[in-house]
């Protein structure tokens, strides 16, 4: 999922932590650009940065923070190219119940190779099965 912000959300239906419920339970990656002035002078437009990287994060997603409506298509061919270029990995976990809870994710890059020409992102969690 792609979403495009170039402010607060102001006066929506659904609170932070409902939102976040709703990305994660969709079990949906989300990339974010974020349309933002170069001055942030509001702590309201400081908490909405926070707010779209978070929901971004926890999905696996990345928020693309811009300053102009220009850079809008160098941040969507970002966004194509990590895309592309990415691996999905599976897992069996040990926690075999079956109570639909929330299920913390740590996923870590371990090696000998040169790290800093890779760039990890997973999502946060996963909620368990309930049947």
């Amino acid at each position: 999922m792609l979403v495009i912000s170039d402010r607060g959300h102001k006066h929506s239906r659904y609170t932070q932590s409902e939102i976040e419920s709703l990305f994660k339970e969709a079990d949906v990656e989300m990339y974010a650009i974020g349309i933002f002035d170069s001055f942030v002078h509001r702590f309201v437009d400081k908490l909405d940065r926070s707010q779209l990287d978070e929901l971004a994060s926890v999905t696996g997603g990345q928020l693309f923070s811009l300053r102009d409506v220009r850079e809008l298509s160098g941040a969507v061919t970002q966004i194509s190219r990590e895309l592309r270029n990415q691996y999905v990995l599976g897992y069996y976990p040990s926690n075999r119940r079956r109570d639909g809870k929330w299920r913390k994710l740590k996923v870590q890059l371990v090696g000998t190779t040169s790290q800093s020409s890779f760039r990890l992102s997973a999502k946060k969690g996963y909620y368990g099965p309930t049947e």
